[in-house]
C-alpha cells in the first residue's frame, strides 16, 4: 500500500495497464522484452517486442520490472510522428487499439498478404513485418485453390456460413468454362470447414 492508502491494483488502474518485462540475451546483447498479462493476443506487445529486438526503441521498466501501456504507445507515437506520411494522424489515433482486439484480415494468396486497413498500415509504417500461415496448397483442387487464394478471410467466412445453410442439389451444374460448380462448392465447403469449424 502506498502512503495515500491506494492499493497496487488501484494504483495500476489509475496509471493504466502495465506489462511485465524480461531481459533476454538476443544476438549477444541484453534486450528487454514485454510479456503478456493474460493468454490473449496483443499487437502492442508484438510490435514493441519486434522494435525492441531491432533496437529501434528502448524502454526502461520501473522497479517492479513493469512498463505502462501509455509509455509504449508514446514510443510508437514518437516513431510515427517522425515519418513523412499523409495519413499519420489516423495511424496515431489508432495506436490505443493495439492493446485491445483489433481486426486484421488475411488473404490466402501469400503469407504476407492482408486486406488494407489502418492496423496493417501501423505494422508497415513501423517496419514490423506481419505474416500468417493460411495459404492454399496449389496441389489441392485447382479451381478451389484459385477461388480461395483470391479471397480474404472475411469473404470466405461469409461463404462458409452461407454454404452451411444452403443445401446444394447433387445434379451436375457447370459454369460456362465447364467447371463443375457443385464439386467446387463441396470442395470449398470442406476446406472452409477445416479452417473455421
Amino acid at each position: 500500500m502506498g502512503t495515500d492508502g491506494a492499493t497496487s491494483a488501484e494504483t495500476q488502474a489509475a496509471n493504466g495497464k502495465k506489462y511485465k518485462t524480461k531481459t533476454i540475451n538476443f544476438r549477444s546483447h541484453e534486450k528487454t522484452t514485454l510479456l503478456q498479462n493474460d493468454n490473449d493476443r496483443c499487437a502492442l506487445i508484438a510490435i514493441c517486442n519486434a522494435l525492441l529486438l531491432q533496437g529501434k526503441i528502448d524502454i526502461i521498466p520501473d522497479v517492479t520490472k513493469e512498463i505502462s501501456e501509455q509509455v509504449l504507445i508514446s514510443n510508437l507515437d514518437s516513431m510515427l510522428r517522425k515519418l513523412r506520411i499523409l495519413e499519420k494522424a489516423e495511424l496515431i489515433e489508432s495506436l490505443p487499439k493495439l492493446s485491445k482486439d483489433f481486426h486484421i484480415e488475411p488473404k490466402f494468396n501469400g503469407i504476407n498478404e492482408f486486406s488494407a486497413s489502418t492496423e496493417i498500415d501501423i505494422f508497415k509504417m513501423l517496419g514490423v513485418p506481419l505474416c500468417h500461415g493460411w495459404v492454399v496448397d496449389p496441389s489441392y483442387d485447382a479451381s478451389v485453390a484459385n477461388i480461395i487464394s483470391s479471397s480474404s478471410y472475411d469473404k470466405l467466412k461469409c461463404v462458409a456460413d452461407k454454404l452451411e445453410v444452403i443445401f446444394v442439389d447433387s445434379e451436375q451444374i457447370s459454369d460456362d468454362q465447364g467447371i463443375n460448380l457443385v464439386t467446387v462448392n463441396v470442395n470449398i465447403r470442406q476446406m472452409l470447414m477445416r479452417l473455421f469449424f
